[in-house]
């Protein structure tokens, strides 16, 4: 018999103040809606990156890490063996070492003189190494490595990119790309979400890896409703050793609600299917977990802790409740408010 793990007000409370799922006037980040958009509170647009879509301070900044953040030293985009794991049909075996989540040792540029570069595309073939990008950049293709975007990224369709061990302030938006490989990224400075996921440009987005990243220092707009991660169509998304820190619950500049959830799905683009979150920490928002939509095919969520920076609870789930639950979920926990470990079953 499953264990709900609500805390928190009641429902209905949660539902107005966070949000429901078709709210028309929710304002994602990072959302690619059109190559040409800027960022809007709306639902349809969100921060493409531009000059002003993140606030300016200084680049050494970061919040406090989460108390499991821990050094790496790969540069690799995505090992095939994400979080040490042994897949076996439906089942995952963990091995006794997990690989350690997304902070400040294992993410962001290495390489203290970065060459400034005012290029606002990369594409298939190029590779950049040790660049601080001024302006808003997009990508259809191509690698960065060790570099500093100031002023966001978009991922757009075209090849495969590689980004790592860089640093993103304002956001990452990923729109109807396929086969993309994100590691150890320190994405910070949000005033919208970290992570958008979207399929809004005529195609499903699709075999996307986010690998040690740490998602952090939101500073959100006015009814905002930012969120760490925000999915609105995908078929295959793995997030693994990564860090989604709200941080301590905030109202906007306006004193509305400004953080939504560090996970929240909805049924828009396609919907989501095959979503696995591996050996993760969530924290903050409204509500913490928010799967507002049906997955289909696998959904799985192992080994992640749920930290104690929700406004009402941890988790809720919204649509269809039947879809929304993890085909497979295990070692999972959250910190309850009386500052102990309790497992968490997600519903």
């Amino acid at each position: 018999m499953r264990r709900i793990a609500l805390v928190g007000l009641a429902a209905v409370f949660m539902v107005t103040a966070c949000g429901s799922d078709d709210e028309p006037n929710r304002s994602p980040g990072a959302t690619a809606a059109s190559e040409s958009a800027a960022p809007t509170p709306s639902e349809s647009t969100a921060p493409t990156p531009s000059e002003s879509a993140a606030p300016t301070p200084s680049e050494s900044a970061a919040p406090t890490p989460s108390e499991s953040a821990a050094p790496t030293s790969s540069e690799s985009a995505a090992p095939t063996d994400l979080d040490g794991t042994r897949e076996y049909g439906d089942l995952v075996e963990p091995q006794q070492s997990k690989r350690a989540r997304g902070g400040p040792e294992n993410t962001g540029h290495r390489v203290g003189a970065l060459a400034d570069s005012d290029l606002v595309t990369i594409k298939p073939g190029e590779r950049h190494v040790g660049k601080r990008f001024t302006k808003p950049v997009r990508m259809t293709g191509g690698a960065a490595v060790d570099s500093y975007f100031a002023a966001g990224l978009l991922v757009l369709p075209g090849d495969p990119v590689n980004v790592s061990w860089s640093t993103i302030r304002g956001g990452l938006g990923v729109s109807s790309h396929t086969g993309g490989r994100f590691s150890n990224l320190d994405i910070r400075d949000l005033p919208h979400d970290g992570l958008h996921i979207t399929s809004d440009r005529g195609q499903l987005a699709r075999d996307l890896v986010f690998d040690t990243c740490w998602v952090h220092g939101f500073q959100p707009a006015a009814g905002a409703h930012a969120d760490g991660i925000q999915i609105r169509g995908v078929d295959g998304l793995t997030l693994a050793n990564c860090t989604l820190d709200l941080g301590p619950w905030a109202h906007g500049p306006d004193g509305r609600d400004a953080l939504n959830a560090a996970f929240f799905t909805e049924n828009a683009n396609g919907g989501a299917s095959n979503v696995r979150l591996r050996n993760s920490y969530l924290n903050g928002g409204g509500i913490t977990w928010r799967s507002g939509g049906a997955v289909a095919g696998a959904f799985e969520v192992t080994d992640c802790d749920f930290g104690p920076d929700w406004r009402y609870a941890v988790q809720y789930s919204a649509g269809d409740r039947k879809g929304s639950l993890p085909t497979l979920q295990k070692g999972n926990r959250y910190l309850d408010k009386d500052g102990t470990w309790k497992p968490l079953i997600l519903v």
